[in-house]
């Protein structure tokens, strides 16, 4: 392509012609111009779609430029830029770009236009915020960033958030957040800033909002205001706080709407839960402009009156003032002008309960609302001599931490309930008489506490801290009873064994084992350590419970003894864990021993009668042949010489010494499956003799005296022995003298 040095525009196939450029001067070098004197709009074209359009000076326009995919010859652009999209794809959008070298080209920068559908959207691909600056015409015209939107920035409490506005706060923490320009204000004409209002279109003068009514610079007094047109007769400022039907329910405690003061607390560092309360400075005041009405200190202390003084002190709970300068509704003298409480319509039941009679209330000297008894009985009952004012509904009497007496000191005066009159008289101080027509189990009298350290009643006397009669029982306990002392009875004791009652029976097996492995201690009770608890001085006999544990574990249970606390509630001592035996139970388990050891002596006493016997018979033989024996055996020693006889006479001792062994025979049979024996011989000099059973672990499990001298037959049983390997010992005054295996099938 040939391209003229001097030439400006020309079409992309130009080959040197003047045809070829556009212009009205193609060979000079003056500045390009694109002119139509014809007044005619000038189009530009790509891919034979318009792309922009320049108006002329037809139809009252000149100088508007639409842009745009497809403009068309009947598209008129209305502004001096107008930007039009004519597809129908609705993720078409119609916008202009703003990019420089810092945010770079492509989709960066700043971008603004419409959607398809109407929607107009500023997008800003930057990390910086949008500002909006205009003169502030209050000082001097200086620009002001009266709108900044931002991202990324920290807010509430340390939190970081996007989408925060400030108008003119160019340093968000909120998602609006407003600051007024600074204007030196002077004298009367300083009249606080407002920093929001909003007002209804079909009501004049009339507005809400929040503002600055401070009266000088330097100083914040944010305040929440309604104003109202002067043709509105409602409220200025309401406040509405609605729930859901659901959430009103007595469970939720939570107020629907609250008043709330404190101290310490960043707006932006802090959470609400870290604020701290006021202590010494006034809480709430209720004003008439400047005149307080009502006055709340930090402490819930209320002052009530015409004119209350912020700086005087609050004396009571509730203090109301008057003055002859309040009259109320027209004078003095009116009912409610100057009196300071009016009790109207307090009802506790239905119909209404009657005052009883005037000066109920009054007002001592210190201005103190007190309670002056009335001169007789008023209409919560009455003397016994008058007609008497029952009860028309429940009556409740809050203690508040206060005691509510029945007192006389040195008189016999009673308190009677239930079925009684102004003649019964019982010789106790409280007297509670069932109805006699009532049905089913009533109560006198019912006392519980639901605190976990709570006793439900606590009684005490010198003679009997409870006396109770009854013409089935005396007193019926539903639950373990503690007895912190000795128990004493006239009748015994009966403890619930019908069988009805029982199930699993069975008969006590290996009762002599454990008794034999049980272990009886004497001891005394620890009276220094545990002074709580009421043990005896005396020498007590029983068991170790740890001990019991090991052999019968059922028998031991695990028990508290309570911490003790004194009148104030401050705790004396602490709780205690300790073990407890069912001593009751012994008492099967000794008969039991005591039925399998008479059945163990009367098998001996069949043993030694059959023994008897034979030792009878025996002697009845050799009482007739011993004399001819003794005789044959001294002729036959006589027979040899003086050396041989001494040989003989030894040999006889040796015979004789032996017999004096003591033997432990081999049990037969050997292994065993229902019983075996053990043969054995204890000389007459033994004194004391045993068989000491042991299982494979080496643990004693039965132990047998020997009590007969000479030859012995010991029958073992082995129906509640498991199969293996036992041992089993003979002890000769203390002395082991064999031990032998024997194997249960």
């Amino acid at each position: 392509m040939a391209v003229s040095a001097n030439a400006q525009v020309s079409t992309a196939f130009n080959t040197g012609l003047s045809t070829d450029y556009v212009g009205w001067n193609n060979t000079n070098a003056f500045p390009l111009e694109i002119r139509h004197n014809g007044n005619q709009q000038i189009h530009t074209y790509t891919n034979n779609s318009m792309r922009m359009k320049v108006m002329g000076d037809l139809l009252g326009l000149g100088g508007q430029i639409g842009i745009g995919n497809n403009l068309g010859a009947i598209f008129i652009p209305v502004d001096r830029l107008h930007l039009h999209q004519t597809n129908s794809d609705s993720a078409d959008f119609n916008a202009i770009r703003f990019t420089n070298n810092f945010t770079g080209a492509g989709l960066n920068g700043t971008q603004m236009g419409i959607v398809n559908l109407g929607q107009f959207i500023f997008n800003q691909f930057e990390t910086q915020p949008f500002s909006f600056f205009s003169p502030d015409s209050r000082n001097a015209g200086a620009m002001t960033n009266w709108l900044h939107i931002a991202n990324g920035l920290t807010g509430y409490a340390g939190y970081s958030s996007d989408g925060y506005v400030g108008l003119n706060e160019d340093s968000a923490k909120f998602h609006l957040d407003i600051k007024t320009p600074f204007k030196n204000f002077t004298g009367s004409a300083y009249g606080g800033e407002l920093f929001l209002s909003c007002r209804p279109s079909d009501v004049p003068n009339s507005r809400m909002g929040m503002l600055n009514v401070a009266g000088s610079n330097g100083v914040f007094v944010p305040s929440l205001f309604g104003n109202l047109d002067v043709t509105q007769t409602g409220s200025a400022l309401s406040t509405l706080a609605v729930i859901h039907q659901n959430q009103d329910s007595v469970s939720n405690i939570a107020p629907v709407q609250r008043f709330m003061v404190g101290k310490d607390w960043e707006y932006n560092t802090n959470a609400v839960d870290a604020i701290s309360e006021i202590e010494n400075r006034n809480a709430f005041s209720w004003q008439n402009v400047g005149s307080v009405k009502m006055l709340m200190n930090a402490m819930g202390r209320l002052e009530i009156g015409s004119a209350v003084s912020l700086s005087g002190t609050i004396s009571n709970r509730l203090v109301i003032t008057s003055s002859t300068a309040d009259p109320g509704n027209g004078s003095a003298a009116t009912p409610g002008g100057s009196s300071g409480v009016r009790l109207k319509n307090l009802t506790a039941s239905t119909p209404d309960i009657t005052n009883p009679g005037e000066g109920v209330l009054a007002v001592d000297s210190l201005g103190n609302i007190i309670y002056v008894e009335a001169d007789f009985g008023g209409d919560l009952g009455n003397y016994c001599s008058d007609p008497q004012n029952p009860l028309t509904g429940n009556y409740e009497i809050p203690l508040d931490n206060n005691n509510f007496l029945f007192s006389d000191l040195a008189g016999t005066g009673q308190v009677l309930m239930g079925d009684v009159t102004c003649s019964t008289s019982p010789d106790s101080r409280v007297y509670v008489r069932n109805n006699s027509n009532s049905s089913g189990l009533q109560k006198g009298m019912l006392v519980e506490s639901i605190d976990p350290n709570g006793i439900g009643g606590d009684f005490y006397g010198d003679l009997y801290g409870i006396r109770a009669t009854g013409a089935s029982y005396a007193a019926w306990f539903d639950g373990d009873v503690y007895i912190n002392g000795v128990g004493t009875g006239s009748s015994g004791v009966f403890y619930t064994s019908d069988q009805q009652f029982k199930t699993h029976i069975d008969t006590i097996a290996n009762a002599t084992n454990i008794i034999q492995q049980l272990s009886p201690k004497t001891f005394f009770f620890d009276t220094v350590s545990t002074p709580q608890i009421k043990f005896g001085s005396e020498r007590q006999y029983g068991f170790i419970a740890q001990e019991v544990e090991l052999i019968l574990p059922e028998l031991v249970s695990e028990h508290t003894f309570p911490a003790q606390y004194d009148s104030l509630g401050n705790q004396t001592s602490t709780a205690i864990n300790y073990k407890g035996l069912n001593y009751n139970a012994f008492i099967a388990i000794l008969m039991k021993g005591m039925q399998d050891q008479q059945a163990t002596l009367d098998d001996k006493d069949s043993i030694i009668s059959n023994l008897n016997d034979r030792l009878t018979t025996l002697e009845n033989c050799l009482s007739g042949i011993l004399p001819l024996l003794c005789q044959l055996s001294n002729a036959s020693v006589q027979e040899n010489d003086e050396t041989t006889q001494k040989q003989l006479i030894n040999e006889l001792k040796v015979i004789l010494e032996d017999n004096q062994n003591i033997v432990l025979e081999q049990n037969a049979p050997n292994p065993f499956a229902e019983q075996t024996v053990i043969n054995y011989f204890i000389p007459e000099a033994v004194q004391q003799a045993q068989i000491v059973f042991y299982n494979l672990s080496g643990k004693m499990i039965q132990t047998v005296n020997l009590t007969e001298k000479g030859n012995g037959k010991l029958t073992v049983y082995g129906n509640d022995l498991s199969s293996g390997t036992y041992t089993y010992s003979l002890i000769a005054d203390g002395k082991l003298i064999a031990t032998k295996k024997m194997v249960k099938k």
